[in-house]
């Protein structure tokens, strides 16, 4: 047992000796030093435009959006509106049960009647007394007394007449509009459900135009500006660019990630673009209509220091070099190169 281990041990070694032999022999060079070989691709550097840009991440959003909240509480009656649906300014979207305020405002109609009527009667008793006291008939005291019984009955008039106009705001907000002209989204609520004050019943988004929010970092917050054009794309429609313009750029910088937020408008008149969608945005900020390019690609970082490989003679030689803009694929080579 012994000895077999030992042939195979010995035929291994005699193996490795051949395969090392025959690399050798393949990669030695005419001049007789060793090189390695491997399958590289050639571009030659040329003159031509090269735009920079900065490359950020960014999400759509409706150039307006607003939640839609009941102001009191009561019962969902009916719900005019589903997601997607298209509501222009003014549209009813949602009613809730007005019949107890209806109930609210007949009683306080009610007592408004009564409270009138009661400060009729007063009035006409107080002219009375008045006439009476101008004749010394009544003593000033009773004329007082109906001075004060007309005042408090007025009040009551009055009361009656705020009452009213509360239940009637009420009523007025029992019927939710929709505040400017967009689509339905996020419906929350069913026929049947309590809607309480202020709590989110639905949203609505306008998408007419719309607006990409996305960061920039502090280094390079100074090569934008409002105004200036940018491209984006969107998973939905991989094949199509969309334009917009820098609208908004935040004076301050968030104090966790250094970056300021910018907000790009864009309009939206086909409506392909949706709320929530995830945009890859491209901000050009400088250009060289005769810079010396090479693909990006080519560039080798070696010793933190640029580097790429210059074909002389069929060899690959590493060349030190300078860039300045670069772009999506290439370099402006700005020394190392001719």
């Amino acid at each position: 047992m012994q000895k077999k281990v030992v042939w195979l041990m010995i035929i291994a070694v005699i193996i490795g000796l051949i395969a090392w032999r025959i690399v050798s022999i393949q990669t030695k060079s005419p001049t007789g030093g060793n090189r390695s070989v491997a399958a590289v691709e050639v571009a030659t550097a040329h003159i031509g435009p090269l735009v920079a840009g900065l490359n950020v991440l960014g999400t759509v959003q409706g150039v307006r959006e607003a939640t839609i909240s009941g102001k009191i509480t009561g019962r969902i009656q009916n719900i005019h509106v589903t997601d997607g649906t298209y509501a222009t300014a003014g549209q009813t979207v949602l009613t809730i049960d007005s019949s107890e305020i209806n109930a609210q405002i007949n009683q306080s109609a009610a007592l408004h009647s009564q409270a009138v009527a009661n400060a009729d009667n007063a009035r006409t008793n107080l002219e009375r007394m008045t006439t009476l006291l101008q004749n010394n008939a009544v003593a000033k005291q009773q004329t007082d007394n109906a001075q004060a019984q007309y005042q408090v009955y007025a009040a009551q008039v009055a009361q009656a007449n705020a009452t009213i106009a509360l239940y009637q705001a009420q009523l007025a907000n029992t019927v939710l509009t929709a505040p400017f002209s967009g689509y339905i989204a996020n419906k929350r609520v069913v026929e049947g459900d309590l809607a309480t004050a202020n709590t989110a019943l639905m949203s609505i988004v306008d998408i007419s135009q719309v607006k990409i929010e996305t960061t920039v970092g502090e280094t390079d917050i100074g090569k934008i500006s409002v105004g200036q054009s940018a491209k984006f794309t969107v998973d939905a429609y991989p094949q199509k660019t969309f334009s917009g313009q820098i609208s908004e750029i935040s004076p301050t910088a968030d104090l966790k990630s250094r970056t300021f937020k910018v907000w790009i408008l864009c309009d939206n008149t086909e409506q392909l673009l949706r709320s929530g969608m995830f945009a890859r945005v491209n901000i050009p900020y400088k250009e060289n209509p005769t810079a010396l390019k090479i693909p990006k690609d080519a560039l080798i970082m070696r010793d933190k220091k640029p580097c790429v490989f210059v074909i002389n003679d069929g060899i690959a030689t590493l060349t030190p070099i300078m860039y300045g803009l670069e772009s999506d694929t290439e370099l402006e080579i700005l020394s190392g190169l001719a």
